[in-house]
């Protein structure tokens, strides 16, 4: 939602919280009553800050980043601080989607040995991503992040067609 003229930070983060309390009247649908939850982003820009529309969209979209990683049906607003850890933290999203998109995915596989016979029992699948414009990404770090954004099933889902294949020619 775009208000042009409030440049109140506290009477758009009211307006933002009236937003989210309407939101979350129950609703009925048939016999099921459903309770929907919406998380807000808030970000204030005046004349005198000589913001675009996209930078005032962008500090919303963090501080909706920011709402979302603190739990359901919360509003933030945008402070500067937020450019740095939640701006990578979203740059670093971003990528993991396109990533999932354009197959930038590599999957390795390691033997699982035996430490009294060094016999190999099994294998163990090590899911990698290196993206174009960062090297390569700690898997931690992508897969916490895809945990935290819901992508770890469209990833599994991009994985699994290729694992029978993979099985038959590790077996080989």
């Amino acid at each position: 939602i775009v208000c042009p003229g409030l440049v109140d930070a506290q009477l758009a983060m009211d307006l933002a919280t009236r937003l989210r309390d309407e939101v979350a009247q129950p609703l009925l649908l048939g016999t099921h009553v459903y309770l929907p939850s919406v998380s807000v982003g808030v970000a204030v820009s005046t004349a005198a800050a000589a913001h675009t529309a996209e930078l005032a969209i962008g500090n919303a979209d963090l501080a909706l980043f920011r709402a979302k990683q603190l739990g359901k049906a919360r509003v933030e607003l945008f402070a500067e601080a937020m450019r740095t850890t939640d701006g990578e933290r979203l740059a670093l999203l971003t990528e993991l989607r396109i990533a999932h998109v354009e197959n930038q995915f590599e999957v390795h596989y390691q033997p699982v040995m035996r430490l009294k016979d060094d016999a190999v029992y099994g294998v163990e699948t090590l899911l990698r991503w290196s993206p174009p414009t960062r090297g390569s990404i700690t898997t931690v770090q992508f897969i916490s992040l895809a945990v935290e954004t819901g992508l770890t099933y469209q990833i599994r889902c991009w994985y699994i067609p290729g694992a029978p294949r993979d099985a038959k020619r590790i077996e080989a």
